[in-house]
C-alpha cells in the first residue's frame, strides 16, 4: 500500500533530490515550450521533526486505516520519551516529550511523511516536496496570475 503522496520524494524508495529536481526541471521546460512563466515559492519547516503533534499523527494514521495494534506501538514509541535540563551540576526532574518524533531513527522520517501527507492540493499549483522542504510552483502566461495562485495557495495552507 503506497500512502505517501507522489509529490514527496524525501525518505521514499526510488526517490531522491535528483528525481525531484528532474521533475521540477521538466515542469519548467514544459512551461517554456508553452510560452509560460514559472513562479515558485520555497518553504522549509523549521525544526519540522520537533513540531509533530502526536495526537494529530495518530488521528491521521487512524484515517489511513492503520491497525489499532500498530497505532498503540507508535504511541508507545512516541510517548515513552523524556527530557531533562542540566544547568552546571544541577539536573531537573524528567519531563515527558509531548511533541516531535525522534530524529536519526528509521521510523522518524516515515512518521514525518505520514504527518505531512495531507498537504492540500490545488488546481494550477504543483508541489515538489523533499522531506520538510517544499517548492510550490505555478505557471501562466501572465505573471500576475502566477502571483495570485501562489498567494491563494499560501493563504489556504495557513488555515
Amino acid at each position: 500500500m503506497n500512502i505517501i503522496i507522489p509529490e514527496q520524494h524525501g525518505f521514499v524508495t526510488k526517490c531522491s533530490t535528483v528525481t525531484q529536481l528532474l521533475r521540477v526541471t521538466e515542469l519548467v521546460h514544459t512551461g517554456f515550450q508553452n510560452h509560460q512563466a514559472t513562479g515558485m515559492l520555497f518553504v522549509d519547516i523549521a525544526k519540522a521533526f520537533d513540531k509533530i503533534w502526536h495526537d494529530g499523527l495518530v488521528s491521521k494514521m487512524m484515517r489511513l486505516g492503520f491497525s489499532d495494534q500498530i497505532i498503540k506501538i507508535i504511541l508507545s514509541y512516541l510517548n515513552s520519551r523524556e527530557f531533562g535540563v542540566r544547568v552546571e551540576n544541577c539536573l531537573s526532574s524528567p519531563r515527558p516529550v509531548k511533541s516531535g518524533i525522534p530524529q536519526g531513527s528509521l521510523l522518524g522520517p516515515r512518521l514525518f511523511n505520514l504527518y505531512i501527507n495531507d498537504i492540500p492540493k490545488a488546481d494550477n499549483v504543483h508541489l515538489a516536496m523533499y522531506s520538510d522542504d517544499t517548492a510550490i510552483i505555478s505557471q501562466h502566461t501572465y505573471n500576475f496570475k502566477i502571483i495570485e495562485r501562489l498567494q491563494n495557495y499560501i493563504t489556504r495552507l495557513q488555515l
